[in-house]
């Protein structure tokens, strides 16, 4: 491997990312898929291709918990008492 493999294997990415996007751009533009139901074709797509979520990430976003948020902004925990 070369000085600057990592960098190549880094541009072919950006590379292959950009020729995708441009695919489905005039793929969506030549069939007339607005932006609502383009949703609902990048899901089937997905599943047609077998693309799945990783397990941990499946439904939704991390959320901070309730102690996590107060902190956050500035405020004690219910929970938490001052002596």
């Amino acid at each position: 491997m070369g000085v600057h493999s990592e960098h190549n294997n880094a541009n072919w990415s950006v590379t292959s990312i950009q020729r995708a996007v441009a695919a489905i751009a005039a793929i969506l533009a030549r069939e007339g898929v607005d932006y609502s139901p383009s949703k609902a074709v990048f899901k089937a797509a997905r599943a047609r291709a077998g693309l799945r979520a990783p397990p941990e990430r499946r439904g939704g976003v991390d959320c901070l918990s309730v102690e996590e948020e107060l902190r956050v902004l500035g405020h004690e925990s219910p929970t938490t008492t001052r002596h």
